[in-house]
């Protein structure tokens, strides 16, 4: 169960059509904006005149039919607050009244999801509003239910403090399951995704994207059974998950596998980022059983000064 990302570099608007999105916190012109245990919060400025921190952080998270229990809204928390991230990349949000509870909870944060799943859940989004602007947020391949049983949610995403930095940022969470028809889709839904990053490039329309989510695979498997395809050799581009999966640390409970990924294309510094699984199962109590059977991956974005 996977994601992906993709952000625009339009600073003014937030362009969230009816069609295309449903916003629960911020519509209108603008919106605001190995494992490694708990992590120090980050983003804003430093003490005694420090500078703001450059990086953006982002967390890519199957919260497995959200929300799995009554106590899960309280993990979501406790885990946020100890990762501090800019923006979350969500995946298997069943009950959408439960998601917008969670967005008035959360006051830092708005929320954003796809205006569509597979009749049992949807990806979605939330943004850190005092770190990351949010433009041009729709719902991509809503149409291409065979590669897409979840659509791709996108967004352009610009931090406050850096405007330059900025990139198009694409939540993915892709067919489940071993069999063969399975793999099929997900490796069409790959090429897809190739595309169109590539086209974006060279039309000039983008040069930057952040693709994160539950890509249901693991980027280490053989070739026969290897999904992602193009986008292991796309020039600009690489998996930040892939140095930990080749570490043998995990994101997936039930199996011990890594499936939740964070692609990166366009910015060479993009490629110093980095990436790790955040252990909320060892913060967060009877965690697989509150919250999920997927561990957060948090990925460090770092630009060029």
């Amino acid at each position: 169960m996977r994601a992906s990302f993709c952000v625009l570099a339009l600073l003014g608007t937030l362009a969230c059509g009816s069609e295309s999105t449903s916003t629960s916190a911020a519509t209108g012109a603008e919106a605001g904006g190995g494992s490694g245990g708990a992590l120090a919060g980050g983003g804003g400025e430093g003490t005694g005149g420090a500078p703001a921190d450059p990086s953006i952080r982002v967390l890519t998270w199957n919260l497995e039919h959200f929300p799995k229990t009554e106590n899960t809204v309280a993990g979501i928390v406790s885990v946020l607050e100890q990762t501090k991230p800019d923006i979350v990349g969500v995946q298997e949000i069943d009950d959408l009244s439960q998601w917008e509870q969670l967005d008035q909870t959360l006051s830092e944060y708005g929320a954003i999801t796809a205006s569509s799943g597979d009749g049992f859940a949807r990806v979605g989004l939330l943004y850190r509003q005092a770190r990351v602007n949010l433009g041009e947020v729709e719902t991509l391949f809503a149409n291409d239910s065979y590669a897409f049983p979840r659509p791709v949610l996108k967004a352009r995403v610009r931090s406050v403090e850096n405007p330059e930095h900025d990139f198009v940022f694409g939540v993915v969470h892709l067919k489940a399951t071993l069999d063969d028809e399975s793999l099929a889709r997900r490796r069409d839904a790959c090429e897809k995704l190739d595309l169109w990053v590539r086209t974006a490039a060279q039309n000039g329309v983008d040069s930057e994207f952040v693709i994160a989510g539950d890509w249901n695979d693991q980027l280490t498997d053989s070739a026969q059974y290897n999904a992602f395809g193009p986008l292991l050799t796309l020039e600009g581009s690489s998996f930040l998950t892939l140095p930990l999966e080749q570490q043998g640390a995990f994101s997936y409970l039930p199996f011990e596998s890594f499936i939740d990924h964070v692609f990166v294309f366009g910015d060479p510094t993009l490629g110093t980022s980095d990436a790790q699984v955040v252990a909320a199962d060892e913060f967060v109590p009877l965690y697989e059983a509150n919250v999920s059977d997927h561990l957060p991956v948090l990925a460090t974005l770092r630009f060029a000064p």
